[in-house]
């Protein structure tokens, strides 16, 4: 019952179920590191500083600390700093 054969197939079996485990573990690990690429790139697309590589740039409004996205958003007289892929600028508002 337990003999030379009986070992080999149960050896075989372990080395069928070994190759299967881990194939569906690779398959499992790729699919989750495609879901985390994907995240990261969404993620970077939530940086407010990414548009400043392409040459954009962020303007806030010292008065408030808020990005300006609008004119009605700064006062005459408003001092302003203006963030640019390699450094900051500060300026003042002179009319609207």
């Amino acid at each position: 019952k337990f003999g030379p054969d009986y070992w080999e197939l149960k050896n075989n079996n372990l080395n069928y179920l070994e190759k299967r485990l881990v194939s569906v573990a690779r398959a499992f690990i790729s699919r989750k590191q495609g879901s985390l690429d994907l995240l990261f790139e969404r993620l970077a697309g939530l940086d407010p500083h990414s548009p400043l590589k392409r040459g954009y740039s962020l303007v806030t409004v010292e008065r408030t600390g808020k990005y300006l996205r609008s004119v009605n958003d700064v006062l005459i007289d408003d001092e302003l700093e203006i963030t640019v892929i390699d450094g900051r600028v500060r300026a003042r508002t002179v009319e609207q």
